[in-house]
């Protein structure tokens, strides 16, 4: 993909990476122009140009700025905004899906979560039984029950 220049180097990314990076804001452009081109594939060069020079780009440059380098933001945590500006400027239709995607995503956070706390919970269970050489049938099946639990949660949050 052709990397286009900015067209508002006083403001936008461009200008904000300017005022931050003491005269490298050309290759901080082209890194988040890149940034963008992976996490929105559908959007035109012009589109991407568009956005970096916006509003969006200002306080994405801030946030370049504060962490260091553009592989350090995560694409994930700008859908929204993205989202936001295709709506504002007609070209939603190049973002198919996203709102849907946005939703599925703070949804398996929430399940990520709530495996989470369940795993601690069942760890708590495990580590309270008495030793396996005391176990009653019901303390043995709850042990096995218990375990198997832990590796299907520990199967989804790490085998993903």
């Amino acid at each position: 993909m052709e990397i286009l220049e900015s067209q508002n180097k006083d403001y936008g990314f461009y200008g904000t990476a300017a005022l931050h990076g003491r005269g490298k804001a050309g290759a901080k452009w082209k890194a988040a122009f890149l940034w963008v081109a992976a996490a929105m594939p559908s959007w035109s060069a012009e589109n991407i140009r568009d956005f970096l020079d916006g509003r969006p780009g200002r306080h994405l440059a801030d946030e370049l700025h504060c962490r260091g380098n553009m592989a350090k933001i995560s694409p994930e945590s700008w859908f929204r905004t993205m989202y936001e500006f295709a709506v504002e400027t007609g070209i939603a239709d190049k973002t198919p899906e996203l709102e849907l995607r946005l939703k599925a995503d703070a949804e398996f956070r929430k399940a990520v979560e709530s495996a989470g706390a369940a795993e601690d919970i069942y760890w708590k269970i495990l580590n309270g039984l008495p030793s396996e050489e005391k176990d009653t049938p019901y303390t043995a099946a709850l042990r096995e029950h218990v375990s198997d639990r832990i590796a299907r949660i520990r199967l989804l949050l790490y085998d993903l």
